[in-house]
């Protein structure tokens, strides 16, 4: 896959991914190895605070995703690192499959991705 997007350098890249460690993972391998930046999409912390509010999670799954955390540290998007920093406190994890995103992420999807395009619709790398 990051062959095919270096194939593409002026299409900007944006990523949707779990709201978990593996997640963040995804996105900083994937800029690793295009050496490109990517928008991440429904992975903010506010999203996050609110689908783990009321979350119970064992033990075991909050140990693992602090342990997940700690491994994908030195992958991480600048952009993520506020979301990393919350995994690895609370060890509270959310994956996409389980959120409402009709209500929270796919509202908003429309202005994210117009925010990759210059003012005359024209695509912008971001770098």
């Amino acid at each position: 896959m990051h062959r095919f997007i270096a194939r593409f350098p002026g299409i900007p890249l944006a990523g949707w991914c779990d709201l978990d460690p593996d997640g963040i993972g995804i996105i900083g391998r994937a800029e690793r190895a295009t050496r490109r930046t990517i928008t991440s999409i429904g992975m903010d912390l506010d999203l996050w605070r609110r689908v783990t509010a009321d979350s119970a999670s064992s033990l075991e799954e909050i140990e693992q995703c602090r342990q997940v955390a700690r491994n994908i540290e030195a992958l991480t998007p600048p952009a993520l690192g506020d979301l990393l920093a919350s995994f690895q406190h609370t060890g509270l994890c959310a994956e996409q499959q389980y959120l409402v995103v009709d209500d929270e992420v796919l509202p908003a999807l429309p202005s994210i991705l117009a925010g990759l395009e210059n003012e005359d619709g024209a695509i912008r790398l971001i770098t």
